[in-house]
């Protein structure tokens, strides 16, 4: 589960409180150099106040800069106070004061003082079991980006477990660091049950998927990044996933609703089609509120984001009744939507993943990870399929199938305008309806309302879903509200 703002605050503060007690005692505590990496102890012991300590650190004449407090007692006239004056040297100060490790298939690193300009190589190297590979292109642009308290931040997704050697090449010298663990995410449930091809856009041991398209969104590029296949172009990242509001005959300008079209041109389709998978990586806040923090959204204001549905309209695949702002994904296979980082935000919109009768063995294999949603007006996140007729016994002709929704934060809105009145709080979090083979894993739900949907009426058809590791915190309804599904929940 990524780290909460609510739980972590509480946390700090008990954490604070132990501090003040322990104080003397942490007094003579090693300084490691990383979380998890016992080896990378640096002699000398924790000072007891603020005092920033170096000790360990090699300056350029071989001296150590030794830790505590310097004081005018400490230096004589004529004494030179060692300085790590040398480019590579400052480096290593910089990378032992900085963060760095391994996680859920992902390498990260942060380092002080080094802009993301400075940075020229970066590669991991696998230490016996494991993948080795180096960023290049557009994955070293977007992977490697400003922290913007002078220092950068690299994550490095799609590793498979193992340990693994981090260098990084910079305009001042390289950096390498050794004895980096990564673990795999926790693929229990039933989204991966008898499913070796893995779910969404990676394989099962976290490794992209062969011919997998990689795009990078962010706030700045969200209406100019492009889609390019099959000789079509699509522009913004609302057109190119909102494939329910594509043109339904050529030159007509309208969508299969009669409502006026966006320019996705079926590329959704063409992908699943061709066996291309799709992961979509949001770098920071990419907003369509315009808010970039928790606050209250007019549902009925224009999309900042391109070609998603229109408010209560059928334009661009929309529906009359809802407050719009969705990407429809429609016929979609082998998709990933996932956060970079620890700051990956969906700020004002949603996703909705849909299997279509006309194609029912597409709308399978979907994977959401690593978001964080604020000021969602309609669904966080659902997912739709299709079943014959509005009736029990009827059977699911289009299931939507192996969906995984894990690692996400889902946050309360406060929708104005809203265009039903029960949606002044949004609509679903994580809806699942009329498909089979769903995990929803690791998510934290606060103040939701329509949380959890599992089923639109009382004849639509659910099988085999699993909760497992989910907090619903403050939520008022739907944890998850249930029909005609079978449901494993455990360690929730």
């Amino acid at each position: 589960m990524r780290k909460t703002r609510t739980v972590s605050n509480k946390i700090v503060s008990v954490l604070l409180s132990l501090a003040m007690i322990f104080a003397p005692i942490l007094e003579s505590v090693p300084v490691y150099a990383a979380e998890g990496d016992s080896d990378a102890v640096i002699e000398g012991t924790m000072p007891a106040d603020d005092t920033e300590t170096t000790a360990g650190v090699s300056t350029a004449d071989g001296k150590d800069v030794t830790g505590g407090d310097i004081s005018g007692e400490d230096i004589s006239d004529g004494d030179i106070l060692p300085t790590v004056d040398e480019p590579e040297e400052r480096l290593k100060a910089d990378w032992v004061k900085g963060n760095y490790g391994g996680w859920n298939e992902t390498i990260y690193a942060e380092i002080s003082s080094v802009a993301a300009s400075e940075v020229t190589a970066v590669s991991y190297t696998a230490t016996g079991e494991g993948t080795s590979g180096s960023l290049s292109a557009e994955d070293l642009k977007y992977l490697v980006r400003d922290t913007g308290n002078g220092g950068v931040r690299i994550d490095i997704p799609g590793v498979a477990a193992g340990t693994y050697t981090l260098t990084v090449v910079t305009d001042e010298g390289t950096l390498t660091q050794a004895g980096i663990t990564v673990n795999a995410y926790d693929r229990s449930g039933f989204a991966h049950f008898k499913y070796p091809s893995g779910v969404g856009a990676y394989n099962n041991d976290g490794t992209l998927k062969t011919g997998a398209i990689v795009l990078y969104v962010t706030d700045e590029n969200k209406n100019t990044v492009t889609l390019e296949y099959g000789g079509k172009t699509v522009t913004g990242i609302g057109n190119i996933l909102n494939s329910v509001g594509q043109e339904s005959v050529a030159g007509s300008g309208l969508a299969s609703n009669g409502g006026v079209a966006n320019t996705n041109q079926g590329i959704i389709k063409d992908l699943a089609l061709a066996g291309k998978p799709l992961v979509v990586r949001f770098i920071g806040t990419v907003s369509d509120s315009g808010l970039y923090d928790q606050g209250t959204f007019n549902a009925n204001s224009a999309c900042l984001i391109k070609g998603l549905t229109a408010y209560s309209s059928t334009d661009q695949g929309g529906t009359k009744g809802d407050n719009g702002h969705m990407a429809r994904i429609q016929s979609g296979k082998d998709i990933t939507l996932e956060g970079i980082g620890y700051d990956a935000t969906i700020d004002g919109w949603g996703f909705h993943f849909i299997c279509q009768s006309s194609n029912p063995e597409l709308g399978e294999s979907f994977e959401v990870r690593n978001l964080t949603f604020i000021n969602t007006p309609e669904d966080a996140v659902g997912m739709e399929g299709q079943q014959t007729s509005k009736n029990a016994t009827s059977a699911i002709n289009a299931g939507v199938e192996r969906c995984w929704i894990h690692h996400n934060e889902f946050y309360k809105p406060s929708i104005s305008s809203p265009a039903e009145s029960d949606k002044s709080e949004g609509d679903g979090s994580v809806d699942f309806k009329r498909g089979q083979y769903f995990t929803c894993s690791y998510n934290y739900f606060e103040g939701c309302h329509k949380t959890n949907l599992v089923g639109s009426a009382d004849y639509s058809l659910q099988f085999n879903l699993s909760y497992h590791h989910n907090w619903w915190y403050m939520c008022k309804a739907r944890g998850p509200l249930a029909r005609r599904a079978n449901i494993h929940m455990y360690n929730n």
